[in-house]
Formats: structure tokens, sequence, C-alpha cells
């Protein structure tokens, strides 16, 4: 049993060796929920094998492995309080003084 890429059932005579790969084929018929297929001469040859999972826990792509849970430094706790603690003492006074504008203007009953 092979799948396409709407992940349709593609029944395929046993074939040794096709296991794992991406091959051509020819629809001959089909159902509801499958396609009966037969290998296009050839396409074993020419076949794509696929590449081989990576071990448990390595991750695609990465070229530096990121650090282990609670494993943060006293160092990047301080660069975050220097970065954006400023920035949200900044924000709150801002917010302080517009409330304050508002309060000011509110109309007298």
């Amino acid at each position: 049993v092979a799948h396409n890429k709407s992940y349709d059932q593609v029944l395929l005579e046993d074939v040794e060796g096709l296991m794992g790969k991406y091959v051509e084929v020819d629809i001959t018929s089909a159902g509801k929920h499958y396609l009966m297929a037969t290998l296009v001469p050839g396409s074993l040859e020419k076949a794509v094998r696929l590449p081989e999972p990576l071990a448990q826990g390595v991750v695609s792509g990465a070229t530096v492995q990121p650090p282990l849970l609670g494993a943060r430094s006293k160092e990047a706790g301080a660069s975050w309080q220097r970065r954006y603690i400023p920035h949200i003492l900044l924000v709150l006074f801002l917010a302080i003084i517009v409330r304050s504008i508002q309060l000011v203007q509110l109309p007298e009953r």
C-alpha cells in the first residue's frame, strides 16, 4: 500500500525493494477510497530513496543545539531586565499621564 499527495491509498503488486521509495505508477482503476496501479517500467531503477529518520531528540536544520530546559544563566536574566524594564516603565509612565489628562478634562456635572 502506498499513498499519493492527497493521502489516497495506492495499491501496488508486491515488488522487492519498493518499501520507502518514491516511484512512478500508472493508475489502472479507482474505487471510492483507493487507486489500483501498476509500476511504470524502469521506475524502480530511478526511484528516490527517502532520507533516514533523525535520531530521537535531534532537531532538523539546527546548527547549534539549544540549551537544556532550566539551564538559564544569571547573565541571561539580567540582560532581559536591562533590555525591557526601561521600556515597560516608559509605557506605564505614559499611561499614567494620559489617564491624568483624561481625569482633568472630565466635564463637571
